[in-house]
């Protein structure tokens, strides 16, 4: 169509008194020309917006579905937190009333279907009241592979050595959770206890005074534990007392 008019124009330039009629056909073809244009471009147009339209469809389209599975995902998590919550109570229920083996049973199971980090330290407890010591240990050091910055864990297995004996492991394991969590004052009483077990009477006295302060003056625990640092008092003065003496007859 281009080449058309081109060539009508030149023809129209050399003779245009005596073409008037091809000049009007010219202008026919160009106004032609100009529509055929137009018509294609709004067709252009029309294609894209169609394109564009049937993207957005399908995108929303997409989330949609990946939003109904996500939610389906965190409602089937919510229910598994629910019923190993509700095992877990039931579990706790049996440690009050200490059907120990009756509590190592229900956390024994969620622990052998999945690994969740209550229920775990709960069952390490299980095993350390009935003395099972080695398998509280190695269910606790599972859940420090895991999050070695829980302090609960190195607490507990603080407590396990205790009970066991083994004071200096359980004296480090006090004092990495107090590490982890200054706020964990159960370590700080732990910890005095340790102490105390090894006659280090000063260092005892101190960790049972900073676990006092967090503690309501009225308390029954606050109560039988200034009698207990009372009586941590009196063995420290007795033993200045001793090392006094001994130091006077040595000179």
């Amino acid at each position: 169509m281009s080449k058309i008019l081109k060539a009508l124009d030149e023809i129209a330039k050399i003779a245009p008194e005596k073409n008037t009629t091809l000049v009007a056909e010219i202008g026919r073809l160009q106004f032609l020309n100009k529509r055929k244009i137009e018509i294609i471009l709004c067709i252009l147009v029309m294609v894209v917006i169609v394109i564009t339209v049937g993207i957005v469809v399908k995108k929303r389209a997409k989330l949609k579905g990946e939003e109904i599975r996500r939610g389906e995902l965190v409602v089937e998590l919510e229910n598994k937190d629910l019923e190993i919550t509700k095992k877990n109570r039931n579990a706790l229920d049996f440690y009050r009333q200490k059907q120990y083996y009756a509590m190592v049973g229900i956390l024994e199971e969620i622990y052998k279907r999945e690994y969740h980090q209550e229920s775990a330290i709960n069952l390490a407890i299980g095993y350390k009241e009935l003395k099972e010591w080695n398998k509280a240990i190695e269910i606790l050091q599972v859940v420090m592979d895991k999050d070695p910055d829980a302090a609960i864990a190195w607490n507990n297995r603080g407590v396990v050595y205790l009970n066991n004996g083994e004071l200096l492991l359980a004296e480090a394991d006090f004092r990495k959770a107090m590490t982890l969590d200054v706020k964990y004052f159960d370590a700080y009483l732990n910890l005095a206890v340790a102490l105390e077990k090894q006659h280090r009477w000063k260092e005892s006295l101190s960790f049972y005074q900073k676990y006092q302060k967090q503690l309501l003056q009225e308390s029954d625990l606050s109560k039988r534990l200034e009698e207990r640092i009372k009586r941590i008092m009196a063995l420290t003065y007795i033993e200045d007392k001793d090392v006094l003496e001994k130091k006077v007859a040595g000179d």
